[in-house]
């Protein structure tokens, strides 16, 4: 019943979201469909320089098969119009089929918060916030050294603790297909499963979940591994991290007694949970066939 229910519920939703996209045809030409409403917290300063003063609408379609479900509503039941922009933007999940139409954009990382963990990302956060340029001194350049290093080395702490129950997530997620789906909203928060090694307890957390292997635990979280920042759940770097970034800003804040940097510089930002993908968005990595895609999208300029 409980996922009848569900079920009902995106029904409603994705009708309720084309019938909208129908009713705006007329007095817009931009349609932008997320999977959530963080989606647009990232995407809106990239897609911005394209969109500019020009109406748009946005929809977030409450999960990644509802856009693929609503992309089809609109292929199969509708005609695109003259200068009409249609944008579809998804996350790759634990997904291993990269087969998706070309009018979608799939992200080669799990979700966006993986685009603000990587080394680079922290690089580009450090240097904005402790306001370095170019002619940096020494001092400078070691406590920008001394930064990254202790961001990246928690990263990777964080990336040791969780590794084996993303694979354990990951193969719940891709050895099921059909109903009943494994309820893994148990595991979703990362103080449930960090530093477990025991496939016993994550089964006793998901209750009806299916039997996975050694051998394929030991396959998954090798795979894993070869790119841990961009293929490991991205909400549980997004429930860590600023935490430690915290740590980083506060340190610096302090007119004594500090104990990672040089010299004072004064950080005004308070990140948490709840607004790291929205305060954090311009240092975030930009992959390269994400600006393809947009670029393709608004080759012919949009018609107000």
């Amino acid at each position: 019943m409980e996922l009848l229910k569900q079920m009902e519920e995106e029904c409603d939703c994705i009708e309720v979201i084309f019938q909208d996209y129908i009713q705006s045809r007329s007095a817009k030409r931009i349609f932008l469909f997320f999977e959530g409403k963080d989606d647009y917290k990232y995407y809106w300063c990239r897609l911005s320089l394209y969109i500019g003063e020009k109406p748009y609408k946005k929809y977030n379609c409450n999960g990644k098969r509802n856009v693929l479900i609503i992309y089809e509503m609109i292929k199969r039941k509708t005609q695109q119009r003259e200068q009409e922009k249609i944008l579809y933007f998804i996350d790759k999940d634990f997904d291993k089929q990269n087969i998706i139409p070309d009018d979608i954009y799939m992200l080669p990382t799990y979700a966006i918060e993986n685009l603000y963990i990587s080394d680079k990302a922290i690089e580009n956060m450090i240097i904005g916030e402790f306001g370095f340029s170019g002619e940096m001194d020494v001092e400078d350049k070691n406590d920008l050294s001394i930064a990254v290093k202790y961001l990246v080395t928690k990263r990777d702490e964080i990336i040791e603790s969780m590794i084996y129950a993303n694979a354990w997530y990951s193969l719940q997620k891709n050895k099921v297909n059909k109903p009943p789906y494994p309820k893994l909203s148990a595991i979703k928060e990362y103080c449930t499963i960090k530093n477990i090694n025991d496939k016993s307890i994550l089964q006793n957390l998901v209750p009806n979940s299916i039997s996975v292997s050694d051998e394929e635990m030991e396959k998954e979280i090798n795979y894993l591994r070869e790119k841990p920042h961009e293929r490991l759940r991205g909400k549980y770097f997004e429930q860590t991290m600023p935490h430690y970034i915290m740590d980083v800003f506060a340190d610096s804040n302090k007119k004594v007694d500090r104990k990672m940097f040089s010299k004072r510089r004064k950080v005004n930002l308070n990140i948490g949970v709840d607004n790291m993908v929205s305060v954090l968005s311009n240092y975030a990595d930009v992959p390269n066939d994400l600006l393809s895609y947009i670029i393709k999208r608004f080759q012919v300029d949009v018609g107000s």
